[in-house]
């Protein structure tokens, strides 16, 4: 695993998810828009590209819900499509 990998982790995981439901969407919300932002900024970087790929994808696993992944499905759906 290279440093885009372990930072990323390291970084999400300090932020731990809240335990406030009211508080959980707009904290997925906030995490999809970190990620959108990194991956637009460094578009051109392909192995930073499939390593934060990677790293978002282990946290996506072990910290939301099933309910909270569809949110954040949804959520970066609707990203895609104002993009559009």
């Amino acid at each position: 695993m290279a440093d885009y990998f372990k930072r990323a982790l390291r970084v999400w995981r300090r932020n731990h998810k809240p335990e406030d439901s009211s508080e959980t969407l707009p904290f997925i919300k906030n995490w999809v828009d970190g990620l959108d932002r990194e991956m637009r900024r460094r578009k051109d970087d392909r192995e930073f590209m499939g390593e934060i790929l990677e790293a978002a994808s282990v946290y996506f696993t072990e910290t939301f819900s099933d309910e909270e992944k569809a949110d954040a499905f949804v959520y970066t759906l609707g990203l895609l499509a104002r993009k559009r």
